[in-house]
């Protein structure tokens, strides 16, 4: 299935309630959008983007994926993958919208919000939390391809010094006995 047609319907129901949910946080308590500070609207949008990748495919977010979700062997035949269970009715959307962590996002988002609006402290908190593990993540994610290629490299180099080495079999006398000796000799790659 196509990852961009996987979710399109609850991005687009998602921007659609979007800004009607806003609507409702500005006339039930009057907090506008424009009120969080830059920091929040920042740390609000890596911060969903963290939450729902957790939900969508981490282990922490299985017990919130499992009735929706199946783990499947991934198509290229290394590890695994999240699809949904089902792709047909109101289940099957829901299925989508938890498999999909771009269309979750924008649902983790608007949670993120009421809480904002409505426990402002406590959502301030929970923001600029989940902001911070999204940066945390991605340098995680950084070092990790480091490492990755790190020890690709060593295994490049182990690979290359056994072409080299080549073993030549060497006769030595010792008190006219002959003995064999294995020798390696390196030999130059031109």
């Amino acid at each position: 299935m196509n990852f961009l047609t996987k979710g399109k319907t609850g991005l687009f129901i998602g921007l659609i309630l979007l800004p009607i949910f806003a609507e409702i946080i500005n006339w039930t308590i009057g907090l506008r959008l424009h009120d969080l500070s830059w920091l929040e609207w920042i740390s609000l949008g890596l911060g969903a983007s963290f939450v729902a990748r957790a939900i969508s495919y981490m282990r922490v977010g299985e017990p919130i994926r499992y009735p929706f979700t199946k783990v499947v062997p991934h198509s290229s035949g290394y590890g695994e993958t999240v699809e949904p269970k089902c792709e047909e009715g109101l289940f099957g959307s829901l299925c989508l919208l938890v498999s999909c962590p771009f269309c979750m996002g924008l649902w983790v988002a608007l949670v993120l919000l009421f809480f904002r609006a409505y426990f402002p402290d406590l959502g301030r908190i929970m923001i600029l939390v989940f902001g911070a593990g999204s940066v945390a993540m991605t340098f995680s994610r950084f070092t990790e391809k480091l490492e990755w290629q790190k020890y690709l490299l060593w295994e490049q180099a182990a690979l290359t010094h056994q072409q080299i080495k080549k073993p030549m079999p060497v006769h030595h006398s010792v008190d006219g006995h002959h003995q064999s000796v294995d020798v390696m000799e390196f030999h130059k790659i031109p």
